[in-house]
């Protein structure tokens, strides 16, 4: 189905939404003449997020004492939930500790909008409302924690300016605060290939941008990346692909 949006403070934009396989939503977006791609694997939206990206925080979790994270594409918001509900289930004074900041960057105005307006129960379109919700079940049922306290931390989150939602990043940001996990969620590079400049990929990896002890993780298994994150300090941990895949990254920089 498409979704065309008329929003406050947005442009019309056409989403369509798709239901993969382990039936959770992805969406694609047409704006202008840019291509249009699925966000997620047609195997599983969630399911792919909870094998690419879950392992950062079980890392940090059991090696750091404070977490700052780095999120490269929004998108639906499904990292952003895993990161808050896992951290809920397993350590959640960290989510109340003064240094806890999820840093996350999105290139569509209109996902930031409506993802933020959502968790501070302001009216957003009736489609990305149930999608989010959708994804908060899903979360909540696999953390096992609770749907509402899920939604009342990343409220409260982003009220205190600890949850910072920001428009594209590109080499020349400077991040607010040091980070020790960071989930690339880039498009591939057809769709969006300035998110895989080398300039960028190095801002990302900047030392000032980075604790002493980080971990990297991306669904993609590109040897420019790898390279970058080598001549970073950082040390590849082989892991297979989702779904078939030949393989994906997921890295450590220990000092």
């Amino acid at each position: 189905m498409t979704l065309i949006a008329h929003f406050t403070n947005s442009t019309e934009f056409s989403v369509n939404f798709f239901t993969t396989f382990d039936n959770s939503l992805s969406i694609s977006l047409q704006e202008s003449e840019n291509i249009s791609e699925l966000m997620h694997s047609l195997q599983g939206a969630f399911s792919e997020t909870i094998y690419v990206y879950s392992p950062v925080i079980s890392v940090l979790l059991e090696k750091q004492k404070e977490l700052s994270l780095l999120s490269i594409g929004l998108g639906l918001g499904y990292i952003e939930i895993m990161i808050v509900s896992q951290i809920l289930a397993k350590k959640k004074s960290i989510l109340d500790s003064e240094y806890f900041c999820i840093q996350s960057f999105e290139s569509n105005e209109n996902l930031i909008y409506f993802f933020q307006n959502f968790f501070l129960g302001k009216k957003i379109p009736f489609l990305f409302e149930q999608a989010y919700k959708d994804i908060l079940i899903k979360m909540s049922e696999y953390f096992k924690v609770s749907f509402e306290e899920i939604i009342n931390y990343i409220n409260k989150l982003i009220q205190n300016n600890k949850f910072i939602l920001n428009n594209k990043f590109s080499s020349e940001t400077i991040l607010k605060k040091s980070v020790n996990g960071i989930f690339f969620d880039a498009f591939s590079m057809k769709s969006t290939p300035e998110l895989w400049e080398i300039n960028l990929i190095n801002n990302i990896l900047h030392k000032n941008h980075l604790l002493n002890f980080c971990c990297f993780s991306t669904y993609a298994s590109r040897s420019m990346l790898k390279k970058q994150l080598k001549e970073h300090n950082f040390k590849i941990i082989p892991k297979l692909g989702f779904s078939g895949k030949r393989e994906c990254i997921f890295a450590i920089k220990e000092k």
